[in-house]
């Protein structure tokens, strides 16, 4: 495949436009395993993008799936399997700079987490790259806030900061989830932290109408 063709198959990824995808791959097959250059890999981007049915397609016609694409979409058995081969993977970094416990926790796949965690998953790992996100942060911005709770069960760092100064109780502000505050209060979150731009977990509440969470961020 040259670099016009896996251009413009990465721009249909983008666009799930699956229909054209899928004509792509019957005609280039070794499109299933394209990546953006120096980035995710053309699976692991449609799920980025909110594609399930591309990504779904592509692992269908089979694309290999690295330790960060499984994580990310769900795959248990493709991890397992990854895991057990190389046990370093855990903690390894993906080209964009997420790794695989941050991945599983932002996409809500908590077998994963879990698995991830008593193979030595390392709870306090930040991305490397501008967003600087913990799995924390990631668990926070997902679909499960229950991975939260088995992170900060398993010491994650409550007050850690990703970009602007953002930590979990900013997350859990913003929610309105009083359970989560609370948790991230009794663990030591620092109700007085601030962002980059001054702003409060209770600040950020009252910005989005939390009304709820208010008087825990405000004893």
């Amino acid at each position: 495949m040259d670099n016009d063709t896996t251009h413009a198959f990465i721009e249909a990824v983008k666009e799930g436009n699956l229909p054209l995808v899928t004509e792509m791959v019957a005609r280039d097959p070794a499109l299933v395993n394209a990546r953006v250059e120096g980035g995710p890999s053309a699976a692991l981007l449609a799920t980025y993008y909110g594609h399930r049915d591309i990504a779904d397609a592509l692992i269908e016609r089979g694309a290999q799936l690295d330790i960060f694409e499984a994580s990310a979409m769900g795959q248990f058995r493709r991890v397992e399997a990854l895991v057990e081969a190389d046990p370093s993977v855990v903690n390894t970094y993906a080209p964009d700079g997420f790794f695989p416990l941050a991945l599983a926790a932002f996409f809500g796949h908590e077998a994963i987490a879990n698995y991830l965690l008593a193979k030595g998953a390392d709870v306090h790992m930040a991305a490397r790259n501008a967003q600087k996100v913990t799995a924390l942060h990631a668990a926070l911005a997902g679909p499960n806030p229950g991975i939260a709770r088995t992170l900060v069960a398993h010491g994650a760092d409550v007050n850690a900061k990703q970009e602007s100064g953002f930590t979990a109780l900013h997350a859990a502000a913003q929610n309105g989830d009083v359970a989560l505050v609370q948790l991230l209060l009794d663990h030591g979150a620092d109700v007085h932290v601030r962002l980059d731009d001054g702003k409060s977990p209770l600040d950020v509440a009252l910005a989005h109408d939390r009304a709820e969470v208010v008087p825990l961020l405000s004893s």
